[in-house]
């Protein structure tokens, strides 16, 4: 809420203002308060429950002093071995697509003489998170860690190996990096996660500082909420079911009659619990007083059972003083690079 409109509501409520209600017969201010119903009962009940899923997407950090050696035999694309920066501009969480062009221009730039060569980042099925060199007008290429006493390794960082390619069309493809963030925006609406299950195998909450290097590939176990994104780890090799089931809290409905014929965004048996807040509210600037705390006793009420069964459990399944065990898949293809 503004503070124009904050106080707005407070000169109502004083009745120093003309526009205080002085009949109930005002729809946009009715609706105002049944906005703010919806909200002050998600925030009551701590967010409604709602599941989504979510798709993986890759983010990069890169660094300005991150150079990768590179040397290319013959043809119009010869360079001798040079330690080619992986950008020019630092990047915070960018994409693959984003690392490739900055590597493409440094690469180019490198080579010099009116370079094709291309660099692109695989998001399709063949290679998939895997950066190719391609368009390479030679016979050899040889990717390896730079040699300058100032320079950060990013043939691992980025490309997640070295080693040379030769052939009559030469193509370089990388691992899939050490150090990606495989992660994706939450949805808008979250406030707070109930549950997280990938390949249909619940998932831990973790510190986030385990995802600052996360070189281990396999299985994920665990995951981090950071920024209103979520991450994984370990680094899956591949995208999976990936589920979710969050609290969010309702966005406001139109004042303008454009939404006059939507359902209520709180569960059906609850749809009265807005009204109530709203006939408090609109009570208390009639200066009724009572009427009011009628109403918002009314609400309490909603929201205490709404929080008890959203609460209740079934103690015939989990008898008092014993939990609920997981069980956990061992994944013997996990690896560490």
């Amino acid at each position: 809420m503004t503070l124009e409109r904050q106080t707005f509501y407070a000169k109502r409520f004083a009745r120093v203002d003309t526009n205080y209600v002085t009949d109930i017969t005002t729809d946009d201010i009715a609706v105002q308060y049944i906005n703010d119903g919806v909200r002050e009962f998600s925030k009551a009940v701590n967010g409604i429950p709602k599941e989504d899923y979510l798709t993986l997407v890759p983010r990069f950090d890169t660094r300005t002093n991150w150079y990768i050696r590179f040397t290319i035999t013959g043809g119009a694309n010869a360079l001798t071995a040079t330690d080619v920066a992986v950008t020019t501009t630092n990047r915070t969480d960018t994409t693959g697509a984003t690392v490739a062009s900055d590597l493409q221009a440094t690469l180019r730039t490198a080579i010099g003489g009116g370079a094709n060569i291309t660099v692109t980042f695989n998001t399709g099925t063949t290679n998939t998170w895997k950066f190719t060199i391609d368009t390479i007008d030679g016979t050899a290429i040889t990717v390896a860690a730079p040699t300058r006493i100032d320079a950060v390794d990013g043939s691992d960082i980025i490309l997640g190996k070295t080693g040379t390619e030769t052939g009559a069309a030469i193509t370089f493809v990388s691992d899939i990096p050490t150090d990606m963030a495989v992660e994706t925006d939450l949805p808008t609406d979250f406030v707070e996660m109930e549950f997280v299950q990938w390949d249909r195998i619940p998932l831990d909450q973790a510190p986030n500082d385990i995802f600052i290097s996360p070189q281990l590939f396999g299985q994920p176990r665990w995951y981090g909420i950071r920024n209103d994104k979520i991450r994984v780890y370990p680094t899956p090799n591949s995208q999976k079911l990936f589920q979710i089931r969050y609290r969010y809290r309702p966005a406001s409905l139109s004042l303008l009659g454009t939404d006059t014929g939507t359902e209520c965004s709180l569960p059906g048996n609850y749809h009265m619990g807005p009204v109530f807040f709203a006939a408090a509210q609109l009570l208390e600037e009639k200066h009724e007083t009572q009427k009011s705390i009628y109403f918002l006793g009314r609400f309490a009420q909603m929201t205490t059972e709404y929080k008890l069964h959203e609460g209740n459990q079934n103690p015939t399944l989990f008898p008092e003083g014993e939990g609920s065990t997981r069980t956990w898949e061992v994944n013997p293809t996990s690896t560490v690079r």
